[in-house]
C-alpha cells in the first residue's frame, strides 16, 4: 500500500461486518484470515478502518453461512471508483458488498461510475455466482492456510488454495519476478565459466552492449520487424523470408538477433547494410524492456521455438505481436515442455500467431496450451533457403585455392559432425583409401562447432592422414599444390560451397550419435546422395520425406555408412537416382515463405 493509513468510510453491514475497501484481521479473527504481512496493525471499526497491513482485502461475496471469502487485491489502479462510490486510494481495491451480486446488477453498477483505467478482465470462480467486473482478486479461502508460495502457485496454474482465479491481480508482476528470480540462480551458476570463458577466449569478450539491450535507436516512424534465430540453422533459414519480406514492404526496417557466436557471425555474414544485426539481449525483464524502447518493433518473429518469457510478455503489454515462424517442437524437447505445461500455457496465451512446420509440431504446440485458432501448418522455410542449384558462388574458388580437380580425383563430405562422429568418419575414409579406384579420394570434414576444430585437426594427426586446415588456406598463410587426403573445413559460412564441389555422396552429422543431426536439405537440393544416421530426430519430417521419396540414404553404424559410401563411389546411376529424388522432395515442399509472408503482413499494419 503506498500510504500505510488508508481509510474507507463505507455502511455497516448485517452482523456488524463492513463492506470495506480495506478490512482488518485486527477486528475479525473469527474469519480466519492468512495475510502476507504484519496480521494485526491499527485499530479498526465497523464505520472508520485504519489499516497499517501492505496488502488490503475487500469482502467479495459470502461463500456459506456467515463465512465470508476474502480476496487479495493489491491493484495498482489509484483513483478508480468502486460500485459503491467508495474512491480508491493508493492501491486499494473496490468493495462489492457482503452479498455477491448478479452479473447484470454488477454491470450495471460498474458502469455507474466512469473509471480512468482500463477495466480489468472479468470474474472469478469459487463455486459460485459471483462475477467481478472491475478488480482482479484472488481467493485465498477462508478455511485452511493456503501456504507462503501461493503467489507463485496463483502466477504459475492459476489456482491457490483449491480456487480457480480466472485473474490475479498480479500474476504479470509475480510472473515477471518469477522467471527474473530464476535467470538470475541460473546465472549465479554459470558465472565462473562466464568468467572463464571471458579471460581465455576473445571471442566472449564482445557484445555485452547489446546483450544488456544498449542497442541501436531507431526511427519510430518506419515500421520494423524483429526476427530472432537461436543459430546458424535458424539464421539460414531466414534468407528467402527476408527477402520476401523486404520486396513487399520496402517501407520496413528489418533487425535481426541471433543468441549464439556462431549465428551472429552467420547474420553478419548474411545481412551487411542496412539491416542491424545483433546479439540477443538477455532475457531479465529490464534488459528486454530496454531492448524494445529502442528498437520499437511493430511485429517480432520468433524461428522455431525461441519463446523468451520476458520478450513475449513485454512485448504483448506492448502492443506487439509476436509469432512463432516455422514452429517446431523436437521430440527430445517435448517431455521437457510437458513438465512446465501451466507455465506454457500462460506464455502461449500472449503468442499472437504460431506457424508450425507441420501438423504434428501444431498438435505439440495447441497440446502445450497454444489456442488452436492461433496455430496454422505452414511448410518449413529451410526448404525455400534449400535452393535447388547446380552452382554455388564461391564455390570454384574455393576449388582453386584446393587444387581440387573434380575429374580425377572423388570428394566426399561429412558436414556438420559433432563428438564422437569424425572418428567414425576417419576410420571409414581410411578403409576407402584401400579400395581399388580410390587411391585419390579426398574427404572433407566440417565439425558443427568452431570451438572443436583443433580437437579434430588433432584427431586427423593421430590417424596419419594429410590434412590441410581451410582457414590457413583462407587466410593466405598456406598454400596447397597438391590435394590432401582430408580438409578440416574450419571457417564459417563454406560449409554449402563444400557441399557444391562434392562429386561422392554427403554425410550429415550429428546422426550417428544421438544429437537431433542436421540439415539434410541443403545437400539434397544441390543434387548431391545424401546419408544419415538413426538419431536425426530433430529433423523427423524431413527425414521421413526423404526415405519415403527416394532421395536419401540411412545408415545405423559405421560399417554401414562405408558400404554406402562405397557404394555411391562405385555405382554412379545409383547416386544419380539418389540425387535426383532428393531434388525431387525439395522441390515438392518448397512454398512456406509465400505463406509466412502471407500470414506475417496483416499484423504489420495493426
Amino acid at each position: 500500500m503506498s500510504q500505510p493509513h488508508q481509510r474507507c468510510r463505507c455502511a455497516t453491514l448485517k452482523n456488524g461486518f463492513p463492506a470495506a475497501a480495506v478490512l482488518c484481521y485486527a477486528s475479525h479473527p473469527s474469519l480466519g484470515m492468512t495475510m502476507m504481512g504484519p496480521p494485526t496493525l491499527g485499530r479498526t471499526c465497523t464505520r472508520e478502518h485504519r489499516v497499517d497491513t501492505v496488502h488490503p482485502m475487500c469482502v467479495a461475496c459470502m461463500e456459506s453461512g456467515d463465512m465470508p471469502t476474502l480476496a487479495w487485491a493489491c491493484l495498482q489502479d489509484a483513483g478508480r471508483l468502486s460500485a459503491h462510490g467508495h474512491a480508491l486510494r493508493g492501491h486499494a481495491t473496490p468493495c462489492l458488498g457482503w452479498q455477491p451480486l448478479s452479473e447484470a446488477k454488477w454491470m450495471e453498477l460498474s458502469r455507474a461510475r466512469p473509471r480512468r483505467h482500463r477495466p480489468s478482465s472479468p470474474g472469478y470462480d469459487h463455486g459460485q455466482d459471483a462475477p467481478v467486473a472491475a478488480m482482479k482478486p484472488l481467493c485465498l479461502a477462508v478455511q485452511g492456510v493456503v501456504g507462503p508460495f501461493w503467489p507463485f502457485q496463483a502466477a504459475l496454474t492459476g489456482t491457490a488454495g483449491g480456487h480457480r482465479i480466472a485473474a490475479f491481480p498480479n500474476r504479470e508482476a509475480a510472473m515477471k519476478y518469477l522467471i527474473d528470480c530464476v535467470y538470475l540462480l541460473g546465472l549465479a551458476a554459470v558465472t565462473p565459466k562466464m568468467l572463464y570463458r571471458v579471460l581465455v577466449h576473445k571471442r566472449y569478450r564482445t557484445g555485452w552492449a547489446q546483450r544488456l539491450g544498449r542497442l541501436q535507436r531507431r526511427r519510430p516512424q518506419d515500421p520494423c520487424i524483429w526476427i530472432h534465430a537461436v543459430s546458424v540453422g535458424e539464421v539460414n533459414a531466414t534468407r528467402t523470408l527476408v527477402r520476401t519480406l523486404q520486396q513487399r514492404r520496402p517501407d520496413c526496417e528489418i533487425v535481426i538477433s541471433a543468441t549464439t557466436d556462431t549465428g551472429l557471425a552467420r547474420a553478419r555474414a548474411l545481412y551487411a547494410e542496412p539491416y542491424e544485426v545483433f546479439y540477443y539481449p538477455f532475457d531479465l525483464s529490464c534488459v528486454v524492456g530496454r531492448a524494445l524502447r529502442r528498437l520499437r518493433p511493430n511485429v517480432i518473429l520468433l524461428m522455431e521455438l525461441e519463446v523468451w518469457p520476458n520478450l513475449v510478455r513485454q512485448a504483448h503489454r506492448q502492443g506487439i505481436a509476436v509469432l512463432v515462424v516455422n514452429g517446431r517442437i523436437s521430440d527430445r524437447s517435448l517431455p521437457r515442455y510437458r513438465l512446465i505445461r501451466p507455465f506454457m500455457r500462460q506464455l502461449f496465451r500472449h503468442v499472437s500467431c504460431v506457424l508450425a512446420q507441420s501438423q504434428e509440431y501444431a498438435h505439440r504446440f495447441i497440446e502445450l496450451g497454444c489456442p488452436p485458432d492461433r496455430v496454422e501448418v505452414v511448410p518449413s522455410l529451410k526448404y525455400d533457403t534449400a535452393e535447388v542449384t547446380d552452382r554455388v558462388d564461391g564455390a570454384e574458388a574455393l576449388a582453386g585455392q584446393l587444387a581440387l580437380d573434380r575429374d580425377t580425383i572423388p570428394l566426399w563430405i561429412a558436414g556438420g559432425t559433432g563428438p564422437g562422429e569424425e572418428a567414425i568418419v576417419l576410420d571409414v575414409h581410411r578403409r576407402l583409401l584401400a579400395e581399388p579406384g580410390l587411391e585419390r579420394l579426398c574427404l572433407a570434414v566440417v565439425p558443427r562447432k568452431p570451438e572443436r576444430f583443433d580437437e579434430v585437426a588433432a584427431l586427423i594427426e593421430r590417424r596419419g592422414l594429410s590434412y590441410v586446415r581451410y582457414s590457413r588456406v583462407k587466410a593466405g598463410a598456406e598454400r596447397v599444390h597438391t590435394t590432401p587426403r582430408v580438409i578440416l573445413g574450419d571457417t564459417m559460412g563454406d560449409l554449402r560451397k563444400l557441399y557444391s564441389l562434392a562429386t561422392g555422396p554427403v554425410f550429415v552429422g550429428r546422426s550417428l550419435v544421438p544429437m537431433g543431426g542436421s540439415d539434410m536439405m541443403e545437400p539434397a537440393a544441390l543434387g548431391k546422395g545424401t546419408i544419415f544416421g538413426p538419431h536425426a530426430f530433430n529433423f523427423r519430417q524431413t527425414v521421413e520425406a526423404l526415405l519415403q521419396g527416394e532421395g536419401a540414404i540411412q545408415v545405423q553404424d559405421a560399417e554401414a555408412l562405408f558400404q554406402a559410401v562405397r557404394r555411391c563411389l562405385t555405382d554412379p546411376d545409383y547416386a544419380a537416382r539418389i540425387a535426383r529424388n532428393g531434388r525431387e522432395v525439395i522441390r515438392r515442399n518448397q512454398g512456406g515463405t509465400e505463406r509466412t509472408v502471407a500470414a506475417v503482413l496483416p499484423w504489420l499494419d495493426r
